[in-house]
């Protein structure tokens, strides 16, 4: 019995560890508590975090987006949802695209592949900064970037560059920022060996004429299950057959159930079905989710052993001490019976006058 009651708690532990390590991995995936830092403690909407990537025939220019933007004010408008306060806004999103470019500075030109990035970007993807700050879609002056270490080696040398100039196409661009270049195995693998900048999705557009905007990312009230994700898809003609676009909900892809449920399915999940290329980010998230897909299956299997031993534990109790359950019962059923019985002679002793 004791042998029993032993590896319950060792299989509960177990369990205990893995949903620790499913933790582990999700606070590892910058941006991860998107959902959680804008929702506000007195909100009256639960935020989901959607992520709609597209291939590059897919991809759609900007007013295509402000379009679109457009459309989802007005199916949320249509199911009742408005800002909790006046001039508040009832979505929050961001969006980029990719390309090569080169950049002129100090030791010369250099071929970097850049994200043009717009909307709240950096909200969503809090990329540890070296020196400097973010750039927004709301910033006046939009010829700005932000690059990584590497790019400000092999344009400058030097890692301190905040506040100097590239040049693009003769056309300046102020560096409000230096970020790091991630560190791990997977996320440099999924980063690629190219420099990286971030540039201002308005500024590239204003000066190289690029406008193919293959991510879009938004926050959105949620009032029942899968109503956000529902209303990004068809806001963006994305269905289940669609090979060159998808969407994912990324405010539960760490939840243990949504993790649990793909655990049969684990071995599709190495498989390209479709023409989407993901971000870098996207890639490093799906390395942590693969992790914890795995990890899921092991606690839930440790977590329905340690079930079955509990059981087992309960029943081989009752068998070993039938006369202590049985004195626990009836100490139990003596105890209520005085209270009874004390309530039935204060009440007949008022009735008699003899209460006091």
């Amino acid at each position: 019995m004791w042998c029993v009651c032993a590896a319950c708690v060792l299989f509960a532990a177990l369990f205990a560890l893995g949903y620790a390590g499913i933790r582990s991995q999700a606070k590892g995936v910058p941006g991860s508590d998107t959902a959680e830092r804008w929702t506000a403690s007195d909100s009256p909407y639960h935020y989901s975090h959607l992520s709609a990537y597209f291939g590059d025939s897919a991809a759609f220019s900007m007013d295509t987006l402000y379009s679109r933007r457009m459309q989802l004010a007005v199916k949320l408008e249509e199911n009742a949802i408005s800002a909790a306060n006046p001039g508040a806004r009832t979505y929050f999103d961001c969006f980029t695209g990719e390309t090569y470019i080169s950049l002129q500075a100090v030791r010369g030109t250099a071929q970097v592949l850049a994200t043009a990035a717009g909307g709240a970007f950096f909200y969503f993807h809090p990329m540890e900064l070296v020196s400097g700050a973010y750039f927004s879609e709301d910033d006046v002056d939009v010829n700005t970037v932000i690059l990584d270490e590497y790019a400000a080696w092999q344009l400058f040398g030097a890692i301190d560059v905040t506040g100097l100039d590239v040049t693009l196409q003769d056309q300046p661009f102020k560096i409000v920022g230096v970020v790091r270049s991630p560190e791990n195995p997977v996320d440099k693998l999924a980063y690629g060996d190219n420099s990286r900048v971030y540039i201002n999705y308005k500024g590239l557009h204003f000066v190289q004429g690029f406008d193919s905007i293959t991510t879009y990312e938004v926050l959105l009230p949620n009032p029942i299950k899968d109503f956000a994700a529902k209303l990004v898809s068809e806001t963006f003609g994305i269905t289940e057959k669609s090979r060159d676009a998808v969407v994912y909900d990324s405010t539960t892809r760490f939840a243990f159930e949504t993790l649990a449920k793909q655990v049969t399915g684990l071995f599709e999940r190495s498989m390209r079905r479709d023409k989407v290329m993901p971000p870098w980010w996207e890639n490093a998230a799906r390395v942590a989710e693969t992790k914890s897909v795995v990890i899921a299956g092991l606690a839930a299997a440790a977590g329905i052993l340690a079930g079955i031993l509990l059981a087992a534990f309960v029943v081989l109790w009752f068998r070993v001490h039938p006369v202590r359950v049985k004195a626990i019962y009836e100490y139990f059923d003596e105890k209520a019976e005085r209270k009874r019985m004390k309530k039935w002679v204060l009440t007949h002793s008022d009735d008699k006058g003899l209460g006091k």
